[in-house]
């Protein structure tokens, strides 16, 4: 009987956030073992906002990321008004989810336009197919704005 084992490494998977990587055992012809690795390089934004004032901070944290400085904002913002015991009013509450709700809309967007979209046509990044399908990379940076 032929022993179907074999391990797999895939080292530097792309469109991750962070560096990620995936390591699969098969042995008998079964799957034994998944590690999927996904690492992130230390920013320091907690070191950073030491000594600043609490009024700066969601500004500051809103840099953390490129894409989604809304949730970065408003995380920031509800922590510190949960530490100072401040109460929003229901209108406040409202207009923060559609804050969250447009970003969600977006985000999925953007996944779809600069993640899933390039892959679906062979090409490695949206601005490949600005020759073939001009009309998708100005829809793509229009969502982007």
């Amino acid at each position: 009987m032929m022993d179907h084992g074999f391990d797999l490494t895939i080292k530097n998977i792309s469109k991750t956030e962070g560096h990620a990587s995936l390591d699969v055992k098969v042995r008998g012809g079964e799957v034994k073992e998944v590690r999927l690795r996904v690492n992130e390089n230390k920013r320091f934004f907690t070191q950073g906002v030491r000594g600043k004032k609490f009024s700066e901070v969601p500004s500051f944290l809103s840099r953390i990321c490129g894409t989604c400085s809304i949730a970065h904002l408003m995380a920031s913002t509800e922590a510190i008004e949960r530490a100072l015991g401040i109460k929003v009013s229901q209108q406040t509450i409202i207009l923060r989810k559609l804050l969250i709700f447009g970003l969600i809309i977006r985000d999925h967007a953007m996944h779809l336009y600069f993640l899933s979209l390039p892959d679906l046509f062979g090409k490695d990044s949206i601005l490949e197919l600005a020759d073939e399908k001009p009309e998708l990379v100005k829809e793509a940076f229009e969502v982007k704005t």
